[in-house]
């Protein structure tokens, strides 16, 4: 038989190439072959054809091999199957969970707000800093502040982290 005979015969794995396969299975029918041509070598009366119980033999083995690569697939297939239900009920028992989701939602917000007054607001009077100006907090000063360069910057960081943050919450 040749080498695509016994790949149809057989049933191999879909998920190794064919031409790997046929290779391999050549190889095999080869050795055979080489050792039933030294068994007649050494026994001149007994001649093997191509159909012997050597190449028989050999048709087991590469079946045996076949059915233990195609077993090891299916319980590799069977285990994948298994983590995909895992990780659903997961995702399900995750989404209906809703003191979850407002736990979330208000963590957001909070670092949203914590970022705005304690990063945020005062950057945008203390840059650049001159030692003989007086600090004031007001909402003047920070409107002034953001139609400047500096306010430009901090009004693009500021929509940048926003941003992430609404992410995160959708």
């Amino acid at each position: 038989m040749s080498p695509e005979e016994y790949y149809n015969k057989f049933n191999f794995s879909q998920f190794q190439p064919r031409s790997e396969l046929l290779i391999i299975i050549k190889r095999k029918i080869e050795e055979i072959q080489e050792r039933a041509q030294k068994q007649s070598f050494e026994k001149p009366t007994i001649t093997l054809p191509l159909n012997s119980t050597e190449l028989y033999s050999g048709e087991i083995e590469i079946a045996k091999l076949a059915r233990n690569e195609r077993e090891l697939i299916d319980n590799l297939s069977l285990r994948i199957k298994h983590q995909i239900n895992l990780n659903n009920n997961i995702l399900i028992k995750l989404r209906n969970n809703n003191q979850s989701s407002k736990l979330i939602t208000v963590s957001i917000l909070v670092v949203l707000l914590l970022f705005f007054i304690g990063v945020i607001y005062p950057l945008s009077f203390f840059l650049p800093l001159n030692l003989n100006q007086n600090i004031t907090l007001s909402f003047k000063a920070f409107f002034d502040n953001l139609f400047s360069l500096k306010g430009v910057i901090l009004l693009i960081i500021s929509l940048t982290f926003s941003s992430l943050m609404l992410y995160f919450y959708m």
